[in-house]
């Protein structure tokens, strides 16, 4: 297997046309490798929502391509990129984007119940991989009824149940607090990193950095540094 589970080469993308025209990713190149926390970083207009869309095939890059665990993404179709997608790729948004008419437990097992599998299988998984980030006791919770940080995790849990080789974390810890940011980083280091892995987080949050093993910097639509080791040596563990 590649080492890189994330490969996008001389990748572009435009909005808008003539003197309305706005470049929002420049030929950028960038590899993500399994087996790591890779976080990209940048003001705001600089490309990181873009590249993140155009990395998970919610949007279609104008020029390049981007590999995908091992897929070319532009050798798919509408409805196999959605089941690639369904089925490989777990998301942590910044607002949670929880169902608030549905509990914990109904909200982790969506993704298996959306991809096929028994209702009762769901509820089960849904229910081990709550207990595993410390949330059973707030299995039939509403998110209302909810911290900030039990909410994070609620959606940590959700992203991880149907077993992603790929996690995308757009602004995870951006709406909590210090303390909650860096306990949902630890648990996403605990929960979804291994080998056969890669997480990636989006982020301008400076306080979480010490989490990533790499961090790729942005700016006008192109990458302008990269810090830090290999996937084996992480920053700070």
């Amino acid at each position: 297997m590649s080492r890189l589970a994330i490969q996008c080469r001389a990748v572009e993308k435009s909005y808008g046309s003539g003197g309305e025209r706005v470049r929002a990713l420049r030929g950028l190149d960038l590899d993500a490798r399994y087996g790591e926390l890779l976080m990209i970083a940048g003001p705001s207009g600089c490309g990181k929502t873009t590249l993140l869309s155009i990395v998970c095939g919610i949007l279609q890059a104008d020029k390049g391509e981007v590999d995908l665990l091992g897929t070319r993404l532009s050798t798919l179709g509408d409805r196999a990129l959605t089941a690639f997608r369904s089925t490989r790729v777990g998301f942590i948004f910044q607002q949670f984007n929880l169902i608030p008419t549905l509990t914990a437990r109904e909200n982790v097992a969506m993704p298996l119940v959306l991809n096929g599998h028994p209702y009762s299988t769901a509820q089960k998984q849904a229910a081990a991989m709550l207990d595993r980030l410390g949330l059973k006791d707030r299995a039939n919770h509403f998110p209302a009824q909810l911290s900030g940080g039990q909410q994070q995790r609620v959606a940590i849990s959700r992203a991880l149940v149907h077993n992603p080789q790929l996690v995308i974390c757009d602004e995870p810890t951006s709406a909590l607090d210090a303390a909650s940011g860096l306990a949902t980083m630890r648990l996403l280091r605990e929960a979804a990193l291994a080998l056969d892995r890669c997480v990636v987080v989006v982020t301008h949050d400076s306080r979480i950095f010490d989490f990533a093993d790499r961090i790729v910097s942005m700016e006008d639509g192109e990458v302008t540094s990269i810090r830090g080791q290999s996937a084996a040596t992480p920053i700070k563990p």
